[in-house]
């Protein structure tokens, strides 16, 4: 992954918001890409973030104002916080997450523009990333953002990353749930179910899958 230089203050009420950028001499070919975010900021509901890569021309709209409907007047998410995948493959769109504890916007969601519009073309050359913060009162910076290319696929269940779903990953995902761990190794695919927590359910799932109950788990 490729992660440049923050945090970076989002200044209040602005759609020109602030701009980062990263530059990147690696040619490889971009067959898939993800984008890592984490933002600490009152009422993601405000927040429009794009991303454009210079050479290709190429700009989408990752998020927007998540929580408010298209053409809705509503103020959105009112929750705080970003510490998120955005992932075409991802089950769950990022416009549709507000947990009431932050990160209101966690794991591996679904970019509003699919990441798609990207592939093809060189991670090579200058990428801007762009935070805007459309309301007043509410403020925020820019912590952690990173580009991720051509990762491997996940494997749905495999908690350890060890490349098998069985007993020792539903263990785990049972004792991270419990507070008996801080972490596993691989928190998006302990997330057996997709829905953006790590729970006993999760756990059961696997369990169910590595007994051969359960033909596959979610995508």
């Amino acid at each position: 992954s490729y992660v440049p230089i923050v945090p970076l203050e989002i200044p209040d009420a602005s759609e020109d918001g602030v701009g980062a950028c990263m530059l990147i001499g690696n040619p490889e070919i971009i067959e898939d890409l993800n984008v890592e975010l984490r933002i600490n900021h009152e009422w993601v509901g405000d927040l429009v973030i794009t991303l454009f890569h210079e050479e290709s021309g190429t700009s989408i709209t990752v998020i927007d104002q998540p929580g408010r409907p298209p053409g809705g007047f509503n103020t959105g998410c009112s929750e705080d916080d970003i510490d998120a995948i955005l992932d075409d493959e991802a089950a769950r769109p990022a416009e549709d997450a507000c947990a009431n504890d932050p990160p209101a916007i966690s794991g591996r969601l679904l970019p509003l523009q699919p990441l798609s519009a990207f592939d093809g073309n060189s991670i090579l050359g200058s990428w801007f990333i762009t935070v805007a913060d459309l309301n007043d009162d509410d403020v925020g910076t820019l912590n952690r953002w990173s580009l991720i290319v051509n990762e491997p696929d996940l494997l749905v269940g495999d908690a350890n990353c060890d490349g098998n779903v069985n007993a020792i990953d539903a263990a785990l995902a049972l004792q991270l749930c419990a507070g008996l761990l801080s972490s596993v190794a691989c928190p998006d695919a302990a997330d057996a179910n997709r829905d953006g927590a790590i729970n006993a359910i999760d756990a059961a799932l696997i369990l169910q899958f590595a007994a051969g109950l359960v033909s596959q788990l979610p995508p």
